[in-house]
């Protein structure tokens, strides 16, 4: 499993950022997601399809096939993520190098509104860790429980001020 990024001013291709296996396809998302009891992982997402408006489109921004042909989309990945369900690449903020729980960038619709294996536009959620290993054992939840992280609040606080002070030494330099 790649780590994050370690460095705010590192500069990938888009085809480095494929190849260091931060974003993948919506199967392997599955596999690396935990199986959080009651939790639903999307099951699509938005492929855009090839559009063709003709060969003068791209040269002088004249459409001369319209409706345009359309097609095979294009291939949609989706940032990986760690043993916790966040996400790995890109700027790792001390909420997520330091968690209490699982964020994600994505959720679904309410069963109330329909369509609940739809993704829901501009929504994410948090889904806090088990508390305890007893709640954690009860709940089934594969993630380990913040007293397992944390023994202390000492232990939690430190680790995230050093999370922070990191952050701020590698992306936030000052002249």
């Amino acid at each position: 499993m790649p780590g994050p990024i370690s460095s705010c001013s590192n500069r990938l291709t888009p085809r480095e950022v494929i190849d260091d296996g931060t974003l993948v396809d919506l199967e392997t998302f599955h596999d690396l997601f935990p199986q959080i009891p009651g939790v639903n992982l999307p099951t699509g997402y938005y492929q855009p399809p090839r559009l063709d408006f003709g060969p003068r489109f791209f040269t002088e921004g004249i459409a001369e096939i319209l409706p345009p042909h359309t097609g095979e989309p294009y291939r949609t990945l989706v940032p990986a993520v760690d043993e916790d369900g966040n996400e790995i690449a890109g700027i790792r903020l001390p909420d997520i190098e330091v968690p209490l729980g699982t964020y994600t960038g994505w959720n679904l619709r309410a069963p109330e509104f329909g369509a609940p294996d739809m993704l829901s536009p501009l929504d994410g959620m948090y889904l806090p860790f088990p508390a305890t290993a007893a709640e954690r054992e009860e709940r089934d939840d594969p993630r380990t429980a913040v007293n397992q992280r944390y023994p202390k609040r000492e232990r939690y606080l430190a680790r995230f001020l050093k999370a922070t002070l990191t952050l701020q030494e590698k992306c936030h330099k000052t002249p």
